[in-house]
This record gives structure tokens, C-alpha cells and sequence, in this order.
């Protein structure tokens, strides 16, 4: 084969292997390229900047956090949007990936403590995936628990969902279910424990248990599952460069000595 012949041999090559690789992924399975898309989204909850170290200011026993100067602050902006999108999903699919995910470490975001300068938690991938497959899961029936008498914060009275400890063990233990049958069994659940619930008006109970049945009714007739809206991640639970430029000041001036 002459130089020429290798060289056209060559170019026809590629071109073949250019265009088998284009109707691959054009024919990818529609789950596949869904699942792709999930993963892709819970890869944007990783924050590229380090966790600030968490440090004690002026002896207090609580910890604010030390962020470097150089913390990029449109990489965290970034990070929230993409927790505000992944809370916004309703699809089903995204639950079983979800619970892939639950054990990813990778830095998230530092929330703070009820709006003041301390660290509430460094969040991770993990734990947004976790909590948001958790949520699917048991708000449904939570959301109709009467409220713990006397509380301000408008907490649900403790009713077992029947899942702990482990959320992913559990869902492997019923891997043949889809999540509108595990929501079924949670709220069955709940039902079993309203019947054992304590100072709580009878009225109050009643009436939760009469939702939660029909909740029941519906996923029956329906076979879909119920993916309510997280409740989203705002500015306000975010440090500000502002607040750390601030707290940078406070832990750099030397302790005051007592005076005599």
C-alpha cells in the first residue's frame, strides 16, 4: 500500500469511527441519558473552594468559620443555584440516584446558625442527596401530622416512618417496589403510629389520619409517587464575603489583656 492509498485508508478510518461514536450516543437510551443528567446536576453541588476551618472567636465554645481571602464567592452563588435546581425537580428518577450519592464528601456549602456568625454545618453533596431522597420519601405523610402542642416552631409530633436508621439499607431491602409503593408503606406507617400517639386531641388525629389515608388512595390509584418541592437554600443561610472579611479582622486582632 502506497503512502497515498495509507493516507486515504487513514482519513476513511477516522471518519467511520467518528460517525459509529455520533449514532452511539444519538442512540442512547432515553433512561441512560436522564440518569447522565442527574448525575451531572449533583456534580454541580460541589464547591470548588476549600471548607472554611471552623475556629473559636473570643473563647466561645461555638465556631465561626475562617474563610481564605482568596474564597471565591461566585463559586458558592454557584453552588446555591444549582442546590435551588435539584431541590425544583419532581422527576422520579432522580430518586434512585439520589440515593447513590449519599455517602459523597465533597465540600458543599457552610450554612450559618439562624442568621448569626457561626458555622450551623458544612454541608456536602452526601447530605443534600440524602436529605432530598429522604424528604420524597416521608413529607408526603409527614406534612398531615398534627402539630407538637405548645411548640413554636410549628414541629410534626413525633410518628415513626418506619426507615430508620439506614435509608438506603432500607430501600434495599424492597428492591422490587417503585418509590410510590415505599411512600404507600411509610404512610401506612404513620397511620400505625398515630394509634399510639399521646396528648394529642383526638379531632387532631382524625384528621391526619383521614388525609394520610387518602394520600394512600391516591398513590393506589394512581401508581405514581408524590415528589413534593424541597423547601430551598437561600442567601440569608449563607455567609456573605462581607461577614467574613469581618470574622477574618476578628481573629487576627491579638486578645485583649485583662485590665488590672
Amino acid at each position: 500500500m502506497n503512502a497515498t492509498n495509507r493516507l486515504c485508508h487513514l482519513t476513511a478510518t477516522i471518519f467511520l469511527a467518528t460517525l459509529v461514536s455520533h449514532f452511539t450516543r444519538a442512540e442512547e437510551p432515553p433512561k441512560t441519558q436522564e440518569a447522565n443528567m442527574w448525575r451531572q446536576m449533583i456534580d454541580g453541588l460541589a464547591n470548588r473552594n476549600r471548607a472554611p476551618k471552623g475556629v473559636s472567636l473570643r473563647g466561645s465554645v461555638r465556631k465561626s468559620p475562617l474563610f481564605l481571602e482568596n474564597y471565591d464567592w461566585n463559586e458558592q452563588h454557584r453552588v446555591l443555584l444549582a442546590v435551588r435546581r435539584l431541590y425544583e425537580q419532581t422527576s422520579e428518577g432522580l430518586w434512585e440516584e439520589l440515593l447513590r450519592n449519599v455517602d459523597d464528601k465533597r465540600y458543599s456549602l457552610t450554612l450559618k446558625d439562624n442568621s448569626e456568625l457561626y458555622i450551623l454545618c458544612h454541608t456536602t453533596v452526601g447530605s443534600y442527596c440524602h436529605g432530598l431522597a429522604w424528604d420524597h420519601l416521608v413529607r408526603l405523610s409527614e406534612r398531615h401530622l398534627p402539630e407538637q402542642a405548645n411548640d413554636e416552631r410549628g414541629r410534626k409530633i413525633a410518628v415513626p416512618a418506619g426507615i430508620e436508621p439506614d435509608l438506603v439499607e432500607w430501600r434495599k431491602k424492597r428492591p422490587n417496589k417503585t418509590l410510590y409503593e415505599l411512600q404507600i408503606e411509610v404512610c401506612e406507617n404513620r397511620l400505625k403510629g398515630l394509634s399510639k400517639a399521646t396528648g394529642i386531641p383526638k379531632d387532631d388525629i382524625n384528621l391526619a389520619r383521614k388525609r394520610i389515608e387518602k394520600e394512600i388512595e391516591d398513590l393506589k390509584r394512581t401508581k405514581q409517587p408524590v415528589m413534593l418541592q424541597h423547601p430551598a437554600v437561600t442567601s440569608d443561610d449563607l455567609f456573605s464575603a462581607k461577614e467574613a472579611k469581618w470574622l477574618r479582622e476578628q481573629f487576627a486582632r491579638p486578645p485583649q489583656r485583662p485590665k488590672k
